[in-house]
């Protein structure tokens, strides 16, 4: 079955004037042969097939550092991404608390701090007067020492702490 074509008058002259134009060659010079096709419409193939794989130019393994359970996923697999776009996001309540906790230490260390500093002053003005020992001073200064210990190293586990929250945003 040949598909039927609705051809403007156009398109119909010109296809008339293809199907002339050998008899009119033929015409102007005689003898020549002059070979002659069908015009008709049919259907074509408008591509072909092939075989192979596709692989990305750039490939990346996303991994995140903090764990726990995935809140929201901003991505799916084969999704285009720039840089620093948030991927997902994982639940960071235990992380918040711990922030919290954190900087509870690090106000509890900078009272005990205070209270040593307090308590060494205090002893260098009695030890200057003769009402305590030497050890007593010495004592006082290990204790200040101790709490200034305390107080960087409850710092540093806030830091700790915040830098871990801020994994639960996995770029």
């Amino acid at each position: 079955m040949v598909p039927s074509f609705h051809l403007t008058s156009r398109a119909q002259a010109g296809l008339i004037w293809l199907a002339m134009l050998p008899v009119a060659f033929a015409q102007a010079q005689p003898g020549v042969q002059v070979p002659v096709a069908e015009v008709r419409g049919q259907a074509v193939s408008a591509g072909f097939e092939m075989d192979g794989v596709i692989q990305p130019v750039r490939q990346s393994t996303v991994a995140a550092q903090a764990s726990g359970r995935v809140l929201n996923l901003a991505v799916k697999v084969g999704d285009r991404v720039r840089s620093g776009q948030l991927l997902l996001t994982i639940d960071d309540r235990e992380l918040v608390a711990s922030v919290q906790r954190s900087r509870a230490q690090v106000s509890q260390s900078e009272a005990e701090l205070r209270n040593a500093q307090q308590h060494l002053e205090r002893t260098r003005e009695l030890q200057a007067q003769g009402f305590v020992s030497k050890a007593a001073l010495d004592t006082a200064q290990n204790q200040f020492n101790g709490a200034q210990a305390g107080k960087e190293q409850a710092s540093a586990g806030a830091r700790q702490a915040a830098m871990a929250q801020g994994h639960t945003r996995v770029v």
